[in-house]
């Protein structure tokens, strides 16, 4: 619960409340730890399984008019995208922990057009800039 509550910015017990929610729809099922009765991992039943398939045909409309842009689109679009995202989450709308942008590892020139990573000693294309990067260390802001 802990780590989905830190995931999703949300409270414990909203968390909490969600799981029960789905278990009680059928959606998930829980798989408890032998040695600790607390812990479990989270499961989809078909049903839920289904349902998370429906629901990505959303994702799946949004692709195909993507795919058919040319590469240079794509970086102008992903590049923009983590714009959007780093000012969502600088305004504080959005919860985004392991983005580049927010990282003590990250280095761009003035005009940002430029990436380079501290911890990989390597320039980034615009194309490996992340959002959920597993070695994100976050900026002290000042």
């Amino acid at each position: 619960m802990s780590y989905l509550a830190d995931e999703f910015n949300m409270t414990k017990a909203t968390i909490s409340d969600t799981v029960k929610t789905l278990e009680q729809k059928q959606l998930i099922k829980k798989e408890y730890e032998t040695n600790d009765t607390r812990s479990y991992i989270i499961h989809l039943t078909k049903k839920g399984n289904d349902l998370a398939e429906q629901t990505s045909l959303f994702a799946k409309q949004i692709q195909i008019p993507i795919d058919k842009l040319h590469a240079t689109e794509k970086e102008n679009l992903l590049l923009s995208l983590l714009d959007i995202i780093h000012h969502l989450n600088k305004s504080g709308i959005i919860n985004i922990q392991r983005m580049c942008f927010t990282c003590h590892f990250y280095k761009s020139n003035k005009n940002g057009q430029e990436h380079f990573c501290g911890l990989l000693n390597t320039k980034l294309a615009d194309t490996e800039l992340r959002i959920d990067c597993a070695e994100h260390k976050q900026k002290q802001t000042v």
